[in-house]
């Protein structure tokens, strides 16, 4: 049986790694974001770099755009 490695403390994006906890019978980490928020992700999401965030980044990067792309309004 392989021995998972201890992540706490590691950045992963926004994310610090605060505990290892079990999610869906595999090994995952509560992790809290730099916006604040805490969430639970899986260990293999973490280390293939799939999750950076919990969403907040998302969040940012759509409002950016959509601000961008906006068009004036017709007078």
């Amino acid at each position: 049986m392989r021995v998972a490695h201890d992540l706490t403390n590691e950045k992963f994006g926004r994310l610090t790694a605060l505990l290892k906890t079990e999610i869906y019978g595999r090994v995952g980490w509560v992790c809290r974001c730099a916006c604040g928020t805490v969430k639970t992700i899986s260990a293999s999401n973490l280390k293939a770099g799939y999750v950076k965030s919990c969403g907040c980044l998302l969040r940012e990067s759509t409002r950016k755009t959509g601000l961008a792309n906006r068009k004036p309004a017709a007078e």
